[in-house]
C-alpha cells in the first residue's frame, strides 16, 4: 500500500472512531437513569460489590471467598462466589475472555465506583 492510502485509510478509521465515540456518548445520557439504577440494584449488595472488585482486582474465587468471609458476610464459600460471578455477568457487569471471567467496560460515566464504594460504605465493610 502506499503512504497516501495508507494515510487515507488511517483518516476514515479515526473519522468512524469519533463518530461511534459520539454516538456512545449520546447513548449513554440517554439511558443514563436506567444505568445508575440497574448499577444500585445489582451491587447494593455488599457481597456483590466485593465480589465486582475481586474480579477488578484480579483474585481467584478462594480469594474473594476469604475477602468475603474475612468480613463477616455471609455465603463466603467458592460456590457462592461463582455464582454471584454469574449474576454479574447475566447483568452485563463481567464478562468472559476465553477462561477468565473479567470488568465489562463501559460502566464507568455511570458512576459505578461510586455505587460499589457507596454500598460498601453504607454496610460498614472494607473495601478490598
Amino acid at each position: 500500500m502506499s503512504s497516501d492510502h495508507t494515510q487515507v485509510r488511517l483518516q476514515r478509521m479515526e473519522d468512524r472512531l469519533a463518530n461511534l465515540d459520539d454516538t456512545v456518548a449520546v447513548l449513554a445520557s440517554v439511558d443514563n437513569a436506567g444505568a445508575k439504577k440497574k448499577i444500585g440494584r445489582v451491587l447494593a449488595d455488599p457481597r456483590m460489590a466485593i465480589v465486582y472488585h475481586g474480579v477488578q482486582r484480579g483474585l481467584n474465587q478462594p480469594q474473594t471467598a476469604a475477602a468475603l468471609k474475612a468480613r463477616g458476610l455471609p455465603y463466603a464459600d467458592q460456590g457462592s462466589v461463582s455464582r454471584a460471578r454469574e449474576t454479574l455477568i447475566d447483568e452485563q457487569f463481567l464478562k468472559r475472555e476465553g477462561t477468565k471471567v473479567v470488568v465489562q467496560g463501559g460502566w464507568e460515566p455511570f458512576g459505578i465506583e461510586k455505587a460499589l464504594k457507596k454500598s460498601l460504605r453504607d454496610s460498614h465493610l472494607d473495601d478490598l
